[in-house]
């Protein structure tokens, strides 16, 4: 299952447990897809402009750093680009090293599963026209707030879907926040069993932190040390969160079902 673009997989709902037992209200998150950028900070400025991305990981591709593509979870080279990716970095990072006024953030796409509570429960022969409402998409407070901590300049939120894309690798749709309403109409056609059926959704989550190393300590060199920075097996890096954005989409709906005997 792969819940709202992407080759990555979720995975299935939390099942139910022995006898009918619940599942839990919710799965441990899965990171689909990150990536490390530099912004660059001009005078008058807070929060710095985008410049370029450094490295990006993705469950599928393992790793691309600047502009070389992950295999297996080794970095190679694209076909007529050469060592350009590698120059890139270095050159941001001598700019990083001399103090010059610039940031390194890391941006983190995940998913998880998340159910309605209670669990409805149907006897047999039974049918049930259950109605639910979920708030899906992102408020233009967290657009804005978004867009900031990325050095975007946007103003709408289905901006963002695009430029995630094309600079981090995170394929995902934003849209402007919206209710969204509907109706469905859960059956028992047994004859001895209950039925208990849960509703599950998924909760898309984007992070982005500063990234900082304490005094005397120094930034990765290649792509193997971006790498590794990323999954944060090496350091040491201080991560301070700079956003925080959860939603929810309609076409993430999923319907579970048990049957336990009367």
């Amino acid at each position: 299952m792969t819940p709202d673009g992407g080759a990555v997989a979720l995975g299935n709902p939390p099942p139910f447990g022995e006898g009918g037992a619940w599942p839990p209200l919710e799965s441990p998150p899965v990171v689909i897809a990150s990536a490390v950028f530099y912004t660059a900070l001009r005078p008058g400025q807070a929060s710095g402009e985008y410049r370029t991305t450094l490295v990006r990981r993705s469950a599928t591709t393992k790793a691309v750093a600047g502009t070389l593509a992950g295999v297996a979870g080794v970095l190679v080279p694209v076909a007529g680009v050469g060592m350009l990716g590698y120059l890139a970095i270095n050159k941001i990072m001598k700019k990083m090293r001399s103090g010059k006024a610039g940031e390194v953030r890391e941006i983190v796409y995940s998913q998880a599963w998340g159910r309605d509570d209670p669990i409805v429960q149907l006897p047999p022969g039974a049918s049930h026209e259950q109605s639910y409402s979920m708030m899906c998409g992102i408020s233009e407070t967290q657009t804005r707030e978004l867009a900031q901590s990325l050095g975007l300049k946007l103003g709408k939120a289905g901006a963002l879907t695009g430029e995630l894309s094309s600079k981090f690798g995170i394929a995902t749709t934003i849209s402007e926040q919206r209710s969204v309403t509907d109706t469905v109409t859960l059956r028992n056609d047994g004859t001895r069993a209950y039925r208990l059926y849960a509703r599950w959704f998924v909760r898309h989550e984007i992070t982005v932190h500063r990234i900082e190393i304490p005094d005397g300590q120094d930034w990765p060199r290649t792509g193997q040390d971006w790498q590794e920075a990323l999954t944060g097996t090496i350091g040491p890096y201080k991560r301070s969160l700079f956003c925080k954005v959860s939603f929810m989409s309609p076409s993430n709906v999923v319907l579970t079902y048990c049957e336990v005997e009367s």
